[in-house]
């Protein structure tokens, strides 16, 4: 309970935050367009205090100070060099993606003007980099598409597309993104050259773990596994004993290959008992003898099967057993016996 209430405690700190800014700026903007720039300042101080690293903001801060009477133009002055200090941090971002600030910041700027096509890239960025979330990041990409993208947003967008598909290690399409930008962005073109290497890279992990001893025998082993369920399905009960037999022998200590052998076992030699009984019932009894033995041999606790055994058994000895009979020879003062078989 102390844990869940903790939890719920920290959401609604993290909520209440982004609910209580958004808005912030276009209330800002209404002051502005309705010539109350002193109503506007207090908003856009507060805002740029947390989002210190938005360009925009202190951009119109500026505008504030400048249109007040008297005009503040030292502080106009210093939220200008701020906007320019600000503005270069994001352009690196876009240029190089170093010096992305944390996902929660683009989140609330986004809350705030949602259709700002820069904070929404922002946003997406901080998702990959910063979370490695690329079912998030590709909606928020997607999104980030729909706002409309400008010529100086272009190759960012692609660029973070390229790195989207890397996160994927889908190496074909990364080099499709990045080739889109490359002509623009030299960050692309060295983004190329490590999608080859990681893509080398991984032929020869994949191929050292093909060629794995330990890699083989698994492979094998899962490969008889696969086939000898597919048999039990289809009642195909002998066939999967042998299969279960390789794989018990390829992993010894392995408890479901041997569980599924003990009941494939059960399960064939009862097959084999009804095919011996319908060989006996049509007078085939050297062929119903070897369905018994392998039914006995799978399951030698099988009661049926032993019965039916020990009576073809005896039925092929009585058969097979030599006959005496005597037979008179004139001349002879004694009978000579004659082996004969029925």
């Amino acid at each position: 309970m102390k844990f869940r209430a903790l939890f719920l405690a920290l959401a609604i700190a993290l909520t209440v935050p982004t609910a209580a800014m958004a808005g912030e700026l276009a209330k800002a903007r209404g002051y502005m367009e309705a010539g109350q720039y002193q109503d506007a300042i207090p908003i856009l101080e507060k805002f740029t205090k947390t989002f210190p690293n938005e360009p925009r903001a202190w951009g119109l801060l500026a505008d504030c100070y400048q249109n007040v009477f008297p005009p503040l133009v030292h502080e106009a002055g210093q939220a200008l060099a701020r906007k320019d200090s600000a503005q270069n941090r994001r352009i690196a971002i876009f240029s190089t993606f170093t010096g992305i600030e944390g996902t929660m910041v683009y989140q609330r700027l986004v809350a705030d003007e949602p259709q700002d096509v820069q904070n929404n890239l922002l946003l997406a960025i901080a998702l990959l980099q910063n979370e490695h979330d690329v079912e998030a990041t590709k909606k928020q990409l997607d999104r980030t598409g729909k706002l409309g993208i400008g010529a100086d947003l272009r190759d960012a967008l692609y660029n973070t597309w390229g790195l989207y598909f890397i996160e994927l290690k889908d190496w074909e399409n990364a080099r499709k993104m990045f080739n889109v930008a490359k002509r623009n962005s030299t960050f692309s073109l060295g983004k190329l050259q490590e999608v080859e290497k990681l893509e080398a890279a991984q032929n020869r992990e994949r191929e050292a773990a093909e060629n794995d001893p330990k890699r083989i025998l698994e492979k094998r082993y899962q490969e008889l596994m696969t086939e000898s369920r597919t048999m039990l399905r289809e009642g195909r009960n002998e066939a999967a004993v042998d299969l279960l037999e390789e794989a018990v022998r390829l992993k010894p200590g392995d408890l479901e290959s041997q569980t599924m052998l003990g009941e494939a076992k059960i399960a064939a030699s009862a097959d084999l008992y009804w095919e011996g009984k319908k060989l006996v019932d049509g007078k085939r009894l050297v062929e119903a003898y070897d369905r018994f033995d392998r039914s006995l041999q799978l399951d030698p606790t099988n009661a049926s099967a032993s019965i039916a055994f020990q009576f073809v058994k005896k039925e092929l000895d009585d058969r097979d057993k030599p006959q005496v009979i005597r037979k008179f020879i004139p001349g002879a003062t004694y009978s000579v016996p004659i082996i004969e078989k029925k």
